[in-house]
């Protein structure tokens, strides 16, 4: 059970660049400790999933750059990065011009 204080010890740093983006962007994030379930959805402006960049995958202590939306280019508009690392969830503004 994770306390209050503890809550965001697992994710040491997350960033998603270049933010303003007109293609696909990155994610760069670091773990302090091994992730069992890790989640990063690209949800838009009205709560939709519109893509899964990683879907309940089990990641080890380090750094890691990950693309957004190698598959297809997201379309001009707001979207939000959600990064949930075993339920400790972190949420960043993505930019699409």
């Amino acid at each position: 059970m994770l306390s209050i204080n503890d809550e965001f010890d697992n994710i040491g740093s997350l960033s998603v660049y270049p933010n303003p983006t007109n293609s696909s962007a990155q994610i760069s994030f670091s773990l302090k400790e091994n992730v069992q379930n890790l989640s990063i959805k690209v949800r838009n402006a009205v709560g939709q999933v519109v893509t899964n960049v990683v879907e309940g995958q089990s990641f080890s202590v380090g750094k890691y750059n990950l693309k957004v939306d190698e598959q297809r280019r997201l379309s001009s508009g707001v979207y939000f990065i959600e990064f949930n690392a075993d339920d400790n969830v972190k949420v960043k503004k993505l930019i699409v011009q």
